[in-house]
């Protein structure tokens, strides 16, 4: 994947209004994309984390669709950078969008939740 490729693409919600842009993208270890970064806060100092498996990447459209309303994208745990992203973390993501959403990422979490989400090695990419 380009690692530039979804940089200010816009995020819709799920009635399609604009919530932000890609300003970041979170990739495991292996380079495999795993979460867009939204800027969040006053300064856009972190981030409020997308799964890149449960969003809709609409290439001709260059934006990236959500089954998410503003307010549950807005009120979604943020990641700054400064602490690890760990087990915890992404189980935070995944319990503020919905189970019913995020039962695909169920299987990377259940046996190993820290070397499947975020192995050894995992970089952030702006």
């Amino acid at each position: 994947m380009e690692r530039d490729r979804y940089h200010g693409w816009p995020v819709l919600d799920a009635g399609g209004q604009h919530v932000g842009d890609v300003d970041a993208l979170y990739e495991d270890g292996h380079g495999r994309p795993r979460y867009l970064g939204l800027a969040a806060g006053l300064f856009g100092g972190s981030h409020t984390l997308l799964p890149v498996d449960l969003v809709e990447l609409d290439e001709e459209a260059q934006a990236v669709r959500t089954p998410w309303t503003r307010a549950r994208i807005k009120s979604a745990p943020r990641y700054d950078g400064d602490e690890p992203f760990d087990a915890e973390m992404h189980r935070a993501v995944r319990d503020h969008l919905g189970r019913h959403v995020a039962r695909r990422m169920d299987l990377r979490v259940r046996q190993d939740p820290l070397e499947r989400v975020f192995p050894a090695g995992a970089v952030l990419i702006h």
